[in-house]
């Protein structure tokens, strides 16, 4: 399912800039040392990781993208098992079969498996949650350091919202959630972090520094629009961990066009008014861990929870996720879209595992098959929508026009004319294509 749904994922602009910078890797074996462009405000952030991720496979693959996009698949996957390890620690209550169906049959993880950069956001978020969860813990604390800096660093060379885990960081240690982190743990996870980092800091610093670049601190502005936005970033931060993507099927956002497939594939509609019910009530229990008066109260109480049992300390912690959040956001160019706080998604699990944990009688409710059900319907209505979408530019048919045109010519002076032949809304994907398989 992975698979089939990275293949028929959406390839339009966004994706088509960050391909290009990385397929440099292979076209002319230069590792760009910064990642695509913010749009916002023509800025880049450092490093290279993004662009060997995405360029390195392009070596096994002859330049077709379909194994940039394995690659991106297959550390999907390890993060679901990062996370599957990190809750098997923080809840060992609950079954292995229903944290296995939550983790490792996430819509949400599934959908957003594709050549993006938000993509890549989870598993470095995942590394950052499992060091707080160790720290919390009481497991090793050099580990856990570790952990925290090297997925600080690993998510600040894909996309802006890495500051959301250095204020979860700053605010965990001046509450004492966590133990100061230990000056090894940091030391060990900076340098493993800033391999990548490395040549951009060595250019940044140069007396002449090849390119003029835009700077991060640009992207922060204060933005009063996002006051409202509270209810609406906790509602999809709780449906990051049910399976409500309904808007994001057909396209890759907008109940516009989502509605538009629906309309004219009428045997869909069962399977989405099943999958809409479904998600809501998995949300609906998850935001019952944010309406608890009791334990609310307590959250903006203390200022010292050295002292708090793990749970309680995790509470606060996940309590306050959504919140900061949103403080962050009024301080931000761009707004609170879903792929811009998708760094959270680790931490998404905690609310609704958590009062499953606790309320036995919910628990009945939320089973492994009930939650595997939902699941996968909502991959398999996700998946067929997406496929009979107009509006999607799928990547399998963008390589596929590129390798019929390669097939007739290989002489670059014969393009224009055969790429007038497919869809306009293709050209630009499979131009992009043939450059690099080209070479």
């Amino acid at each position: 399912m992975r698979l089939l749904y990275s293949q028929l994922t959406n390839f339009e602009r966004d994706e088509r800039a960050i391909f290009e910078v990385a397929s440099r890797f292979f076209t002319e074996g230069v590792l760009v040392n910064h990642g695509a462009e913010v749009v916002y405000t023509r800025s880049f952030l450092p490093g290279s990781l993004l662009n060997f991720l995405i360029g390195g496979p392009l070596y096994l693959s002859g330049g077709y993208p379909w194994a940039s996009s394995l690659c991106v698949v297959i550390l999907a996957l390890l993060t679901s098992y990062f996370i599957y390890f990190t809750y098997r620690r923080i809840f060992p209550e609950i079954s292995k079969e229903l944290l296995f169906s939550f983790v490792f049959l996430s819509p949400w993880l599934i959908v957003n498996s594709k050549l993006w950069n938000p993509s890549f956001l989870p598993l470095f978020s995942s590394f950052f949650f499992m060091g707080v969860s160790f720290d919390i813990l009481k497991k090793n604390r050099i580990l856990s350091s570790a952990l925290m800096i090297f997925g600080i660093l690993g998510a600040l060379q894909f996309h802006m919202s890495f500051v959301l885990l250095i204020g979860f960081w700053v605010f965990l240690i001046f509450f004492r959630v966590i133990r100061f982190p230990h000056f090894l743990g940091i030391f060990l996870g900076g340098v493993l972090g800033s391999l990548s980092l490395f040549s951009y800091w060595v250019e940044k610093f140069s007396a002449t520094p090849v390119e003029e670049r835009g700077g991060i601190l640009s992207n922060i502005i204060f933005n009063p629009h996002h006051l409202d936005d509270l209810f609406r970033i906790l509602f999809r931060f709780v449906g990051f961990s049910s399976g409500e993507v309904t808007r994001y099927f057909a396209r890759g956002g907008g109940w516009t066009y989502t509605t538009t497939v629906l309309k004219s594939n009428w045997i869909l509609w069962p399977g989405y008014v099943g999958l809409l019910l479904g998600s809501l009530y998995l949300i609906l229990v998850g935001l019952r861990f944010y309406l608890d008066l009791e334990k609310t109260k307590l959250n903006f109480k203390r200022f010292d929870y050295s002292k708090e049992e793990e749970k309680r300390k995790l509470d606060f912690f996940i309590f306050w996720v959504p919140i900061l959040t949103w403080i962050s956001f009024l301080f931000s160019i761009k707004g609170p879209s879903a792929h811009t706080y998708w760094i959270l998604y680790p931490m998404s699990l905690y609310p609704i595992l958590r009062v499953v944990n606790e309320k036995k009688r919910i628990a009945k409710w939320v089973s492994a098959k009930s939650v595997t059900v939902i699941f996968l319907i909502c991959l398999s209505v996700g998946t067929l929508a997406t496929f009979y979408s107009p509006y999607v530019t799928h990547l399998y048919r963008l390589q596929l026009g590129a390798q019929e045109i390669l097939k007739e010519t290989s002489n670059p002076e014969e393009w224009s004319e055969k790429l007038k032949k497919r869809p306009e809304s293709e050209r630009d994907g499979i131009q992009t294509f043939l450059r690099v398989i080209r070479h």
